[in-house]
């Protein structure tokens, strides 16, 4: 099983279910196969879909494709959300620069923070 088959299975059940869709609606939506879906969702050792059937999916679905390939960064949060996709896009020359930035920032908002809660 590929790393990717689980956080792939779960996105693709979890979009499924909040849009009430069938295998088969979901692959009418993405023009492919029903069978195709359901080796994507259950995990199927044949499912190494190609980016083809993949990619129709995932936007069939609106997923985020976070979902599946950075899955330990899973929040519900949106603001987090922002900044992890913020981050992972940033260069190595500008995550160097940002970091004692946002260090000194954090710092500064969570000492004033406690300042707050002990007045």
């Amino acid at each position: 099983m590929n790393e990717f088959s689980k956080p792939l299975a779960d996105a693709i059940k979890r979009a499924r279910g909040k849009l009430k869709l069938t295998q088969e609606q979901v692959a009418e939506l993405a023009n492919t196969d029903p069978s195709n879906i359901m080796k994507m969702e259950n995990i199927s050792r044949n499912a190494n879909p190609e980016l083809a059937t993949l990619y129709p999916v995932i936007r069939a679905l609106s997923i985020d494709p976070q979902e599946i390939f950075y899955p330990e960064m899973k929040t519900e949060d949106p603001n987090l959300r922002i900044l992890q996709q913020l981050v992972s896009e940033c260069s190595d020359k500008e995550a160097e620069a940002l970091i004692p930035i946002i260090r000194e920032l954090l710092f500064f908002m969570r000492s004033t923070k406690k300042t707050d809660i002990t007045e």
